[in-house]
């Protein structure tokens, strides 16, 4: 009887469940667009966490609960590296394109924005929680309104605790 029982067992261990559940805490991230929009848009991972392949319709209205211009949250492994591949295109011109790389991180919500401005920005003078920054160079003959006055599209990642979040 011993041995039906740790036959019974055995595949809940090697499969790394418990019956009690498991200790990890969730991990997500999410992407906003924000003073922008793109005619078509593409974002895709790989690495630890791969197989996110987001669209254009992945965005949000007004009549969502979330920020004009966000994605849903995605669930992440809680470590290792994602490789964050993007490009933006108005009217077949390449807006931006690029990639940068994300350190995934248990009980954490990443947030990536994607913001156009000029080359002498600091995106992180004015943001709370974030911890990094990169800028790629913007065709500014494919953005949608000649009125702005950009020549770098900004990725700023920011974070915080999913379980208990910092207030800033």
């Amino acid at each position: 009887m011993r041995s039906i029982f740790s036959i019974l067992l055995l595949p809940l261990f090697i499969s790394g469940c418990s019956l009690f559940g498991s200790d990890e805490e969730p991990a997500e991230i999410l992407f906003t667009v924000q003073n922008f929009s793109a005619d078509e848009l593409s974002i895709t991972t790989t690495g630890s966490k791969s197989g996110l392949n987001i669209t254009k319709s992945n965005f949000t209205g007004n009549g969502d609960d979330r920020l004009p211009g966000s994605t849903e949250s995605f669930s992440t492994d809680n470590e290792g590296t994602m490789t964050v591949n993007f490009s933006f295109l108005n009217e077949n011109s390449e807006l931006s394109e690029g990639d940068f790389e994300i350190e995934l991180r248990e009980d954490w919500q990443w947030s990536v924005n994607f913001q156009i401005d000029s080359a002498d920005y600091n995106p992180l003078d004015t943001c709370f929680g974030c911890q990094f920054y990169e800028s790629f160079e913007l065709n500014p003959m494919a953005l949608s309104n000649s009125e702005t006055e950009a020549d770098s599209l900004y990725v700023v990642v920011g974070g915080n605790y999913i379980s208990e979040p910092v207030i800033y």
